[in-house]
């Protein structure tokens, strides 16, 4: 797995950010949340695999994530091999 790096750093790194604090639904986030995933950080440590075994966690929520990494800077092709 490889985590991004940040190029900027005068902003709060992305990784920190809590997931809420982004354009995501009430629902990804509360599925996310209940999976124990509050960070982008902690998101990222999660393999698509894992991602995919979580409960209601499906193609919309993936693609809703997809989306608020990109506000950040981050590509989801970047996230695990």
């Amino acid at each position: 797995m490889r985590i991004p790096t940040i190029k900027s750093r005068k902003q709060k790194s992305p990784l920190k950010l809590a997931i809420v604090e982004l354009d995501v639904s009430l629902k990804t986030a509360n599925i996310l949340e209940n999976a124990s995933i509050l960070t982008f950080k902690d998101y990222l440590q999660k393999s698509k695999s894992k991602l995919a075994e979580i409960k209601n966690f499906g193609p919309r929520a993936f693609l809703e994530m997809s989306l608020a990494l990109r506000q950040v800077g981050i590509e989801q092709e970047e996230l695990v091999a």
